[in-house]
């Protein structure tokens, strides 16, 4: 009885801890899935409804249609907002950093030179 006993607590206690390890995995997805699902009907029922009412026709896709414009003004409001701002502070902190700043701002330079327009580096004459 004490040999199963043992073999299920080290067993059971494994199973458990991997049952919530797939559940912090899946969950992410489920919510994501979920909340697509629910904003869609919401939209498409309610501003629908409104929309038939006024023009006198369904306008099928009509909450996927706003639905995208929400979610991407969101993202565009969380990105200047956000990301923005952190990316600035990160930026001041790599630049504060002994030896990560020389190459840091080596790395910026070089790349900005390929995504501006302008010319950072000049080709010198002598060849």
């Amino acid at each position: 009885m004490g040999k199963s006993k043992d073999w299920f607590k080290s067993r059971g206690g494994k199973i458990v801890a991997y049952f919530l390890q797939g559940l912090l995995l899946i969950a992410p997805s489920i919510v994501t899935v979920y909340a697509i699902y629910y904003f869609f009907n919401f939209f498409d029922s309610r501003l629908n409804n409104l929309f038939e009412n006024i023009f006198h026709f369904r306008f099928f896709g009509f909450g996927l249609l706003v639905m995208f414009f929400v979610v991407t003004a969101i993202g565009f409001v969380g990105s200047l907002v956000i990301v923005q701002p952190l990316l600035h502070i990160i930026d001041l902190i790599l630049e504060k950093t002994p030896l990560v700043k020389d190459i840091y701002s080596a790395l910026k330079d070089f790349f900005a030179a390929f995504i501006s327009n302008k010319k950072k580096i000049q080709p010198s004459g002598n060849v």
